[in-house]
C-alpha cells in the first residue's frame, strides 16, 4: 500500500496522541496500523513508532536513525539498508524481518525477536541484544564488534558472526599496536 507524505503525517499525528492518552480514560487518536505500507526510503528519524504495526511494511533503505520502534511489530518487514542507528527496538517483534545491509550501529534491541531474521551484513556495532532472541537469525558478516551479546537464543550463525567480529577486533588493536610501537 503506497502511501503520501501527507497520509504517513497524519498517521503520525493520530499515533503521537494516542501514545500520550492510551492509558487515559480519554483516549485520542489511534495506534499507528502501517501494515503493508510503502515507505521505501521514507525519513523517519526521530519518528515515535512505539506500538506501532508495521507487519510486512516495505522500509528499504528508509532512515529510522533514533527513532522509537520499542514494543513495534515489525513481523516480516523488509528494512534491508535501513538507517536504524540508535534506534530503539526494546521489545520490538522482529520475527523474518529482513534487515540486510542495514545500520544497527548503537541500536537497542533489548529483548527484541529476531527469530528467522536476515541480518547478513548488517552494521551491529555498539548495537545492544541484551536478552534478544536471534533463533535462526542469519548474521552472515555482520559486524558485532563491541556489541553487547547477552542473547537468549542463538543460531549457529551467531557465533560465526561473534568470530568474525573478535578477528576483526584483534587485527584492529595489533595494527594500533604497531602503529604505536612506530
Amino acid at each position: 500500500m503506497t502511501m503520501t507524505k501527507e497520509e504517513l503525517a497524519a498517521k503520525l499525528e493520530a499515533h503521537a496522541k494516542w501514545l500520550k492518552t492510551r492509558f487515559t480514560n480519554n483516549v485520542e487518536g489511534s495506534r499507528a496500523d502501517l501494515a503493508d505500507a510503502d515507505l521505501t526510503g521514507a525519513n523517519l528519524t526521530h519518528a515515535d513508532l512505539a506500538d506501532a504495526n508495521l507487519t510486512d511494511a516495505d522500509l528499504a533503505d528508509a532512515n529510522l536513525a533514533y527513532a522509537d520502534l520499542a514494543h513495534a511489530n515489525l513481523t516480516r518487514a523488509n528494512l534491508t539498508g535501513a538507517n536504524l542507528t540508535d534506534a530503539d527496538l526494546a521489545y520490538a517483534n522482529l520475527t523474518r524481518a529482513n534487515l540486510a545491509h542495514a545500520d544497527l550501529a548503537d541500536a537497542n534491541l533489548t529483548r527484541a525477536n529476531l527469530t528467522g531474521a536476515n541480518l547478513t551484513d548488517a552494521d551491529l556495532a555498539d548495537a545492544n541484544l541484551t536478552r534478544a532472541d536471534l533463533a535462526y537469525a542469519d548474521l552472515t558478516d555482520a559486524d558485532l564488534a563491541y556489541a553487547n551479546l547477552n542473547i537468549r537464543k542463538a543460531s549457529p550463525y551467531v557465533f560465526d558472526a561473534l568470530a568474525a567480529a573478535f578477528s576483526a577486533q584483534m587485527a584492529l588493536k595489533k595494527t594500533r599496536i604497531e602503529w604505536m610501537n612506530h
